[in-house]
């Protein structure tokens, strides 16, 4: 069993209209769509798996919130056959659940965008727990990072033209921060058929120690605050609550030009 302590926060922004990020806590997620340009939510509890995540509707598609909320309600059906399956609950078992719903839910929205006859989709980063082991996954340049220790260690990959470019040494990492693709994704959920079959990136497989920290964080957080100044903000001595909103008011303090999510994840016992 392990014993967590969880915070969220999602802010509109300074300059967007409409909040297109949505979260996921272990079963709770924003149903109120595009209206919510602000929600704090905080749990404590102990169980043996855990499914958090964070959805960020791609901005300029006219339905992104829409996108973002399909992707949590099918995230959030498959988490409760998980949870009827009281025999097994491997972090094996999870991944390859997680694997069937990122088919599921990209045709779902592929098929709504059809139907409104527009372009829809959405980032998605994942992290999921079950007894001491977790494990990431994510489309898009939505992110989960593991603190530990005093370091900061990325889990998952920016499915970005500009991250694609520095993979192949086009670019350098700094250039990357300025370059005109640094936004345009090549894989998301919502993505057309035609352009193969879409699978997430899955980090390798964690052995959770007490006093871990995990964030989830839309890209409104990670393209106005740095890894190293999250790291500096999630190290200081106050409760998960204050860190959360730290991160989220620091990003606002920087110019705060998209919708901002942080979602932190602090292991508190492991029995």
């Amino acid at each position: 069993m392990v014993r967590v302590e969880v915070d969220a926060y999602t802010h509109i922004g300074l300059l967007r209209e409409k909040n297109e990020d949505n979260l996921y806590l272990d079963g709770a997620f924003i149903k109120e769509i595009g209206a919510n340009t602000c929600a704090q939510f905080s749990n404590s509890k102990t169980a043996s798996e855990y499914i958090f995540a964070v959805c960020d509707g791609m901005g300029g598609q006219k339905y992104g919130e829409k996108a973002s909320y399909a992707a949590m309600k099918i995230l959030k059906k498959l988490h409760e056959k998980i949870r009827q399956n009281t025999e097994n609950k491997d972090i094996g078992l999870i991944i390859h659940c997680l694997k069937n719903y990122v088919l599921k839910a990209n045709e779902y929205i592929y098929e709504m965008s059809i139907k409104k006859s527009s372009p829809m989709g959405t980032t998605f980063a994942c992290l999921a727990i079950s007894n001491n082991k977790a494990v990431a996954l994510n489309l898009g340049d939505t992110r989960v990072y593991l603190i530990r220790k005093g370091n900061i260690k990325r889990l998952t990959t920016d499915h970005t033209e500009a991250e694609r470019l520095v993979r192949l040494g086009a670019l350098t990492q700094k250039s990357a921060l300025k370059h005109s693709s640094r936004h345009r994704l090549y894989r998301y959920l919502g993505i057309s058929p035609d352009e193969g079959i879409l699978e997430a990136d899955i980090s390798d497989i964690i052995e959770i120690e007490k006093g871990d920290m995990f964030l989830i964080c839309s890209d409104g957080l990670t393209s106005m605050v740095d890894e190293q100044l999250i790291l500096e903000i999630t190290q200081k001595k106050e409760k998960t609550e204050k860190l959360c909103t730290s991160l989220v008011d620091e990003a606002l303090k920087r110019g705060g030009n998209d919708n901002i999510t942080s979602l932190l994840i602090y292991i508190e016992e492991i029995n």
